[in-house]
């Protein structure tokens, strides 16, 4: 694939993220009649998500980031944000293992 080709490929995937997102439709119901597999999809939206995040880690490096706040006007003893969105409140004391476990 030339460079040119990977841009074009690039812009089309991206419209596309945008449109998708803009449906408010599940991924698979999405796609049908599409030239791409809601695998595709999914692969480019995780991708422009990564990247408007500045996320820098490489994949599978097996580490997380832990952002410590010391914020006390929440009730919970820990939370826990993943890269994709999914966020974990845990409101009681917890042990490193089960800290460990979570990541």
């Amino acid at each position: 694939m030339t460079p040119i080709e990977r841009n074009s490929l690039s812009e089309y995937m991206h419209s596309e993220v945008s449109a998708y997102l803009a449906s408010n439709l599940p991924i698979r119901q999405f796609c049908e009649g599409k030239p791409y597999t809601f695998h595709k999809l999914n692969y480019w939206v995780l991708k422009i998500r990564k990247a408007e995040n500045g996320d820098q880690s490489s994949p599978g490096s097996g580490f997380s980031a832990i952002k410590v706040s010391n914020d006390r006007s929440s009730t919970a003893h820990a939370d826990i944000i993943y890269p994709n969105g999914i966020r974990i409140a845990i409101y009681q004391p917890l042990s490193a293992s089960l800290l460990k476990s979570l990541l």
